[in-house]
């Protein structure tokens, strides 16, 4: 990312003024009589790569309805290398891929919870299973630096440990090459969701049995 950044600058500096020179030749970025070290751009196809060599590293589609940012690899880490941070993601939506042409093996969480008498807690087990917990970032005091929220020092966080949470819900959980483990919070939604289903069946079961007992 921080490369992207760069060369953007140097795109901003070329365009306010006019001695400057911006050179790409040989697959090279260079600017004024200095080459840009290790650091190569190339098309193929529709797709311009940024990256150490051609073919590799980021890749910027023009040719679709939607400009499309990917990476030669299955995912596009958001991380501030020099400072081993990750960096915040700011957007107004976010859309993750969910089609259902896109999957195969679809099948309901929750079996029976509205088909017998006796509710399934399918769900509701996996949430139980579940320790939510309170912490503080480690490099909280660098990356406030950095960050835009209003409240700065000693934020609380909420959230889940990866590692614990890998145990119970292993699909929700990814690692980096570096070994740092990720949580897909949207993932325990569909579990909550079902959770919450389960209970308002037993709580129907539940008022169902007063009501005849009433009777």
């Amino acid at each position: 990312m921080k490369k992207i950044a760069f060369i953007c600058c140097f795109i901003f500096a070329f365009a306010i003024n006019a001695s400057a020179q911006l050179i790409y030749q040989d697959g090279y970025l260079t600017f004024g009589r200095d080459r840009y070290p290790n650091f190569t751009t190339s098309w193929g196809g529709w797709a311009h790569y940024w990256g150490t060599s051609n073919g590799n590293g980021i890749k910027m589609h023009i040719h679709a309805a939607d400009p499309r940012m990917s990476t030669t690899t299955n995912k596009l880490v958001f991380m501030d290398s020099d400072r081993s941070m990750y960096i915040d993601v700011y957007c107004r939506n976010l859309y993750q891929n969910s089609d259902e042409k896109l999957k195969t093996n679809i099948r309901p969480l929750l079996s029976n919870t509205f088909r017998s008498a006796t509710p399934s807690s399918v769900a509701t087990n996996i949430v139980l299973k579940l320790r939510p917990v309170t912490f503080h970032w480690k490099d909280e005091s660098e990356y406030e630096k950095y960050n835009i929220r209003p409240v700065r020092t000693g934020v609380e966080e909420n959230g889940f440990i990866a590692q614990e949470l890998e145990q119970v819900v292993p699909g929700a959980v990814a690692m980096t090459d570096e070994g740092d483990r990720l949580v897909n919070y949207s993932a325990l939604i569909p579990i909550l969701t079902g959770a919450i289903q389960e209970l308002n069946a037993r709580i129907a079961v539940l008022e169902a049995k007063l009501a005849n007992q009433a009777k």
